[in-house]
């Protein structure tokens, strides 16, 4: 299985920055693990910039030559994806550059073609191995992993509609662990489930260093 590190999606990422659409798309992809179609149905209704929330609940295809946005296959496929501070700023970016984008505008009006062709582009001179687009999602799930995320919460992230983790992975928290934190680098303290979202809090003596997120903006 192919995946990009951090460090790689950083060069990836440098590479393609030249076009706000390829950038932020990309950010969003790494840093949440949506499928490609998910993004390109993505609304702009979708993005809750208050509560640094997407909402996922569709999809973008090409079926039978057309491309069409269609329903979930599954229920576990709606779902809302909590983001940090950084990421949310980096939508926000975006979309201000989009004239008069309405509540149920594409943010994304373009196909997977395009993004397939981006990451051929910033791959090409050889600095960046070349992955499949499903393959950031793999690097999204194989980093939190990493980070001792059981299978069953990135599965629940991710909209798997399946899960079968092992008896022997035991998760850190109950419940979603990404919610909205501070924008700066820093260190987060991942803490009991109190309510519908576990929240991940800032603290300046650390408890566990969650590099994955904050590496991106050293």
């Amino acid at each position: 299985m192919q995946f990009w590190t951090t460090d790689e999606f950083k060069k990836f990422l440098g590479k393609v920055s030249d076009k706000p659409q390829a950038r932020a798309g990309f950010l969003i992809l790494y840093y949440t693990g949506l499928r490609i179609g998910e993004l390109l149905a993505l609304e702009y209704g979708d993005i809750d910039f208050k509560n640094c929330t997407i909402n996922v609940n569709k999809s973008y295809q090409h079926i039978r030559g057309k491309d069409v946005v269609t329903p979930p296959k599954t229920p576990k496929i709606v779902r809302i994806v909590s983001i940090l501070e950084f990421l949310r700023d980096e939508i926000r970016n975006y979309t201000e550059r989009l004239y008069g984008l309405h509540k149920h505008d594409r943010i994304f009006p373009y196909t997977k073609s395009f993004f397939e062709h981006e990451m051929i582009r910033g791959t090409k001179d050889g600095d960046v191995k070349w992955i499949r687009p499903q393959d950031i999602r793999r690097s999204h799930a194989s980093q939190l992993i990493h980070m001792d995320f059981s299978i069953l919460a990135v599965s629940e992230r991710l909209g798997h509609e399946k899960v079968h983790p092992p008896a022997s992975v035991r998760s850190p928290l109950s419940g979603s662990p990404w919610q909205c934190g501070p924008a700066a680098t820093g260190r987060v303290r991942r803490i009991p489930f109190t309510g519908s979202v576990a929240k991940c809090q800032y603290q300046p003596k650390f408890v566990k260093v969650v590099h994955f997120w904050y590496t991106f903006k050293k």
